[in-house]
């Protein structure tokens, strides 16, 4: 509801809601690797807190409705804005790829598995509401929504066999801190 626009809320809201998401079928495994991914996970928090600042500094407001409003006033952060601010996005997707790929215990079936999903699906969205998805006027506003949606599932999916679990969390929070660093410099829009 946050990220669809049907509540107004803040964007620290929704990460801790989708990080407990993804933890929370995890958290009630007690084998060993399911204890390894939640760990795992941990490690991964810093690079989205990043990742978040990078969007939230570029709106200039923690609230989900202005960040959506910014790219629909200033455009699609990975194509406009300074040049600095761009590449601070970019890095800042670069680093929410790595995020979602990271290797991770995988639930079975059931509603597990489900709610699994659900918060990968919503990591997603997150990430294209920061960086890629206008506010939805018109249904061709829907388009960039759809096709940033499909590229981050995709590379989420694909990205998990590349993804390596001692270098992946290191690397986002590297690439989500010189992300933050650029849009510091950059300044807002």
């Amino acid at each position: 509801m946050l990220l669809a626009g049907r509540l107004d809320g803040s964007a620290l809201v929704v990460l801790v809601l989708l990080l407990a998401a993804r933890a929370a079928p995890v958290a009630v495994s007690t084998e060993p690797p399911a204890v390894w991914a939640l760990a795992m996970q941990m490690r991964l928090v810093p690079a989205w807190i990043g990742v978040l600042a990078v969007g939230l500094v570029r709106a200039g407001s923690v609230q989900m409705a202005d960040v959506r409003g910014a790219n629909a006033v200033a455009g699609l952060a990975v194509a406009r804005g300074s040049v600095v601010a761009v590449a601070a996005a970019w890095f800042a997707l670069v680093a929410a790829t790595i995020v979602i790929a990271a290797p991770g215990w995988r639930a079975d079936a059931g509603a597990a598995r489900r709610l699994e999903i659900v918060a990968i699906a919503g990591q997603i969205l997150l990430i294209v509401t920061l960086f890629a998805g206008p506010q939805v006027r018109a249904w061709t506003d829907a388009i960039p929504w759809v096709a940033a949606s499909a590229v981050g599932a995709a590379a989420g999916w694909k990205g998990a066999s590349v993804v390596g679990a001692e270098w992946a969390p290191r690397a986002a929070t590297v690439l989500a801190a010189l992300a933050f660093g650029l849009v510091l410099v950059g300044g807002r829009l």
